[in-house]
């Protein structure tokens, strides 16, 4: 009974033990996938500073230009050396809890990205695992004093960076900013995102756009508000999704690109039967369309003349009515006349009620589909054979989105000015461009290669495009010479020939250094290499360049594809189709696993899930000889 009752006691133990050490591991486990992965988050460690002032500030942090922290210490600082500032002082702004709180200054005028607004950051602990969800929670404050302009306090919010962050690039458009504002009270904004690069900075601070802020310097005012409890952490997928919580895929912002398309902006100015000149509330309908055509510079207009039926020269009426809009525009508002499309339309309707009459003596403004850069380019192309055509193409660059430039290097329309020296000005102004990169030379030449892989695949409608929307159902668009199928592929072949030795030589191209499009050559021209071995060889370099935030996730998946393809293995991502042997012209997707797995491996990257897979369409090969038979 003894030793019956000692095993019993110690199986007891044991059990118990196991119990703890479960229990223990699990607490442990809890605690590591919810820890913060911010030092000091909520900025209540303080450390002295080297100066003489009395003066604390919050351990691990960086606190960049306009930023402060606030504490009992730094009250009586501010109080006595910045004429008792009452922003620390808790009896105005009270704090969240503890004893200190981050005081910003957000001053925001038109040029602020060069100096900056209140910002600050830290290094994480760890650096971000690639494909992991992650919680960001900051604690705001945000006085309601009087802004003068009210979306700032929606600029506000946080970055997560691969390196420390710099001026202008890491403040730009940023993703993480506030979309809700509470005033007068301390409220917690919450952002869910999974990392798609190994990122190691936090940010905390005002991001700026292409379109905000658009005041001048001289109309700024700032304002201040605070932060406090931050933290950043991991977060299990399955919780995200009990909750219907959907993380945003990051791993930098990118440039957005400012569309063209601007709101829709009318206008009409009448007149009295067979008169022309502009009455005083004409001008006054003028006057308030020029605040639009100063707010959107590319904006193009076209100004049509109308009349009634009375009197029997119609076309010159309308004429002088148009001239006369035209006049005052450019005269009293220096509006450009290459931004006004004249249109003499004359009397398009006979009627004898006055009040019909009255509406058709007219000249109507409308927002036209071109844009003014391509008014200058369509001029040039019209006038190849003077030394008018480098003046409109001078307009033009200044006009042009920057991007576009390049085109005009490959558009054969214009190979008679290539041979004229003032054509090296056009070409050194399109070359200025890429001095914002790293390497500006390499950066171009890659950006020349990537327009030479897309000449027989998308370049022709950039080009197009120089001068007009393109429309593939008109018959004079811009095309290249026809060429065949194996000149085709020879094309392809040296590029590749070109691209391997660079990368050989140089690496793989960095986005940060090179830009998006110039670092997509490479990409795009390995990809269309159909060699497995070329293939196989490229898959884990732009994997590695993926994760360390210099390529995109979805280019990988596309090479990946292609080579599971080339293989005769099953795609993963579902980027590749190939021809359905039902139909010709029509293209399928390739064969795959599973949807359901698809979608996950997806997921994981930051690619959309497939929505719908019997997706399909349909290719009409144009630019090659043999009725464009691949």
């Amino acid at each position: 009974m003894l030793i019956v009752r000692s095993v019993s006691i110690f199986s007891f133990k044991r059990t118990v033990m196991r119990y703890i050490i479960l229990h223990f591991l699990l607490f442990a486990n809890f605690h590591l996938s919810a820890q913060n992965l911010l030092s000091n988050g909520n900025f209540e460690s303080l450390v002295r500073t080297d100066n003489n002032y009395d003066f604390l500030v919050v351990k691990d942090w960086h606190l960049g230009s306009l930023c402060y922290n606030c504490n009992d210490n730094n009250t009586n600082f501010y109080n006595t050396q910045m004429g008792k500032d009452r922003r620390c002082d808790p009896k105005y702004y009270k704090y969240l809890e503890g004893r200190t709180k981050i005081w910003f200054d957000a001053v925001m005028f038109k040029g602020m990205e060069r100096s900056g607004s209140g910002y600050i950051y830290i290094k994480l602990k760890q650096k971000l695992k690639v494909g992991k969800i992650y919680k960001a929670e900051v604690n705001f404050y945000f006085p309601s004093i009087q802004l003068n302009d009210s979306t700032l306090y929606r600029h506000i919010g946080i970055n997560v960076l691969k390196t420390k962050p710099v001026m202008p690039e890491s403040f730009k458009n940023w993703k993480f900013v506030n979309d809700t504002i509470v005033y007068d009270q301390w409220f917690k904004r919450t952002w869910y995102f999974r990392a798609l690069c190994e990122l190691e900075y936090f940010v905390l601070g005002a991001s700026y756009t292409n379109n905000w802020p658009d005041y001048a310097v001289e109309n700024r005012k700032g304002a201040e508000y605070y932060m406090d409890n931050v933290s950043l952490e991991e977060v299990e997928e399955k919780n995200l999704d009990s909750m219907k919580i959907t993380a945003t895929p990051f791993c930098r912002c990118k440039d957005a690109n400012q569309p063209y398309n601007q709101p829709i902006n009318e206008q009409s100015v009448y007149y009295e039967t067979n008169k022309f000149d502009i009455s005083e509330e004409s001008k006054l309908r003028l006057d308030s369309l020029v605040l639009y055509l100063k707010k959107y510079p590319n904006s193009v207009f076209e100004v049509s003349g109308y009349t009634d039926e009375v009197g029997t020269n119609h076309e010159e009426l309308s004429k002088n009515r148009v001239d006369a809009v035209i006049k005052y525009l450019i005269e009293n508002h220096k509006i450009s006349k290459y931004r006004l499309l004249t249109n003499y339309v004359g009397n398009i309707e006979k009627s004898k009620d006055e009040n019909i009459r009255q509406k058709n003596r007219k000249v109507d403004l409308k927002l036209s589909n071109y844009r003014i850069d391509q008014i200058f380019y369509k001029k040039a192309l019209n006038s190849l054979n003077s030394d008018s055509a480098f003046i409109y193409l001078k307009l033009w660059l200044l006009a042009v989105n920057p991007e576009h430039k390049i085109f005009a290097l490959f558009d054969t329309r214009l190979d008679t000015l290539k041979k004229n020296k003032k054509w090296d000005f056009v070409v050194n102004d399109i070359k200025s461009m890429y001095n914002k990169y790293k390497n500006p030379k390499e950066a171009f030449m890659l950006d020349s290669m990537y327009q030479e892989d897309q000449k027989y695949r998308t370049l022709e409608i950039g080009i197009e495009e120089l001068a007009e929307m393109y429309d593939s159902r008109k018959e004079d668009i811009f095309a290249f010479p026809k060429i065949t199928n194996e000149e085709w592929k020879q094309l392809d072949t040296l590029n590749y020939l070109f691209m391997s030795q660079y990368i050989d030589k140089n690496g793989w191209p960095n986005q940060s250094e090179m830009g998006d499009r110039p670092s997509k050559a490479a990409y795009y021209i390995i990809d269309h290499n159909l060699d497995t071995n070329s293939l196989k060889k490229y898959v884990p370099i732009i994997e590695k360049k993926c994760i360390e935030g210099e390529a995109d996730w979805r280019d990988y998946a596309t090479i990946f594809d292609r080579k599971e393809k080339e293989c005769g293995r099953l795609q993963q991502y579902c980027t590749q189709y190939m021809k359905d042997p039902e139909m010709p012209n029509r293209y399928i997707l390739a064969s795959y696993d599973s949807e359901t797995a698809v979608n996950e491996r997806r997921k994981k990257i930051g690619l959309q899930p497939i929505r719908d897979f019997n997706i399909s369409f349909t290719m009409k090969i144009t630019h090659l000889k043999n009725g464009g038979k691949l």
